[in-house]
């Protein structure tokens, strides 16, 4: 359980002059692993600010931190958020990057995180029909992705990490190099399974530590992320390439920026089931995440033989 905490004066003011963005949470990943589901219940809390991108790149992305938090903090926040309200974010990339994290930190030095973690063979295959919806993943076969990232080779393509399908689950590497920069007591871990079976019963247990709750009658949107694949892949890696946002940066309202995005992106999608996994990657991805799953159970004082089988 996080520690009841209150927004102090000094962070108020700290937030008023607009040189940080100061979160009090942060869901640091595994990306597809229930972090968006997570989100959406935690940002029904009262008193929680409004937040206008479902990703925080800030910490992750070297050009938009460059640009420093006052210049991007309307981007997230908009013109009206109040000082006081809690400021709740997430970031698939920061687990796995340790200077991701010490950006945080450095900008919002009380953050508490959220790592939600999922059976890592699974995660990996979701994620790479979720590249292939983003139009970020040009191979076909997911036997033949795993086999280019195992051997080290990169594509010319942006999103590199929208790649990194077996890296990602590497928990517990991850969590070690994230428990080098902060103390434990500050990092939840959540296994999807449990955070499938009460989710607002979980995002309240973290609202608590901040003195307030979903309120009653006040129901979270219906789960998001659902499958789909793109029309035209092509078109969907256009529509998300960094080229593309820096021209339009500059005309459009950051507000307007993200719905504009979500709307063509849900144009381009169709529903859409993946076919089941190949058995000889199922199986080669059971054997390299056999070491991590052991690590990651001591780590965090779990069971978690279920996922052994990938």
């Amino acid at each position: 359980m996080l520690k009841q905490m209150e927004v102090t004066a000094e962070e108020i003011a700290r937030r008023e002059e607009g040189d940080c963005l100061d979160f009090d949470v942060m869901i640091v990943g595994a990306q597809k692993s229930g972090t968006s589901t997570l989100l959406t219940h935690l940002l029904c809390g009262a008193g929680v600010s409004p937040l206008h991108r479902p990703e925080v790149a800030y910490f992750t992305d070297d050009e938009e931190f460059g640009r420093g938090a006052a210049v991007v903090r309307q981007k997230y926040f908009g013109p009206g958020a109040a000082p006081s309200s809690l400021r709740i974010g997430k970031d698939i990339r920061l687990l796995g990057s340790p200077e991701g994290i010490s950006r945080l930190l450095a900008d919002s030095p009380r953050v508490r995180m959220v790592a939600v973690l999922r059976e890592p063979v699974g995660r990996a295959y979701s994620s790479y029909w979720f590249a292939r919806r983003r139009g970020f993943e040009p191979e076909k076969s997911f036997e033949r992705a795993v086999e280019r990232e195992l051997a080290g080779r990169h594509l010319d393509l942006p999103r590199q990490d929208l790649r990194d399908y077996v890296r990602a689950g590497e928990y517990a590497t991850h969590l070690e190099a994230l428990f080098e920069l902060v103390e434990r007591s500050r990092v939840r871990v959540l296994c999807l399974e449990e955070l499938h079976a009460e989710p607002r019963q979980i995002a309240n247990e973290i609202l608590a530590s901040f003195g307030t709750a979903i309120p009653e009658g006040v129901s979270p949107p219906p789960r998001a992320n659902a499958s789909a694949r793109a029309r035209s892949e092509r078109a969907a890696r256009f529509f998300g390439s960094p080229q593309l946002r820096r021209l339009v940066r500059p005309a459009v309202p950051a507000k307007m920026r993200g719905a504009i995005e979500r709307a063509i992106r849900r144009a381009n999608d169709v529903p859409f089931k993946p076919p089941p996994m190949e058995q000889a990657v199922r199986e080669r991805l059971a054997t390299h995440y056999e070491p991590q799953i052991e690590r990651l159970s001591a780590l965090i004082g779990r069971d978690l033989d279920g996922w052994k089988q990938g």
